[in-house]
């Protein structure tokens, strides 16, 4: 069996042959000794391997860009929102208010968002994103979009989409 370098097997084609010839199997059976049997069709379980393969390679490159997958989220919501509120930040990235809070502070002490209040209801507070902010996504975009390449390079163009369509599916709630 093949294993890329975070011990995750390839979305590979049925038919397909490793270097020796050997036929390579389509799903997961073992992972470094460990038998998946009563997991490897688990939904819950691939998505969490999937996510974390993406992680693992995108983490690095954020770091580089001082921001975590998190924060990158969180600048492009607010990036594509103008005048959003916390509530609504926290909901789009599934964290709790005090947590999005804490974020956001992180954020605008890097200069990357500001907050304003309301005119009319000095209970709400708005984020925009700052120039810096802006500069940070379109740094590090081209970074990420080749990482998600390589991710996604075992599937064709229309498996691509239909993964897209799949996941956008499963999210609705």
């Amino acid at each position: 069996m093949i294993f890329l370098p975070s011990g995750w097997q390839a979305f590979w084609k049925e038919g397909m042959v490793n270097w020796k010839g050997e036929r390579l199997e389509s799903t997961l059976k073992e992972i470094n000794g460990l038998k998946l049997a009563g997991v490897k069709n688990s939904i819950g379980y691939l998505l969490r391997r999937a996510n974390k393969r993406a992680r693992d390679m995108t983490i690095p490159i954020l770091a580089k860009h001082g921001l975590s997958p998190l924060e990158l989220t969180t600048l492009y919501l607010v990036n594509e929102n103008r005048d959003c509120t916390l509530r609504s930040l926290a909901k789009g990235v599934f964290l709790e208010p005090p947590a999005m809070h804490r974020l956001l502070n992180g954020l605008e002490k890097k200069g990357l968002i500001s907050r304003h209040k309301s005119g009319q209801d000095a209970r709400f507070t708005f984020t925009r994103i700052t120039r810096a902010g802006q500069k940070k996504i379109s740094n590090s975009i081209d970074e990420i979009n080749k990482v998600e390449h390589i991710f996604l390079g075992k599937l064709d163009r229309n498996q691509k989409e239909m993964l897209i369509t799949i996941l956008n599916k499963l999210a609705l709630e």
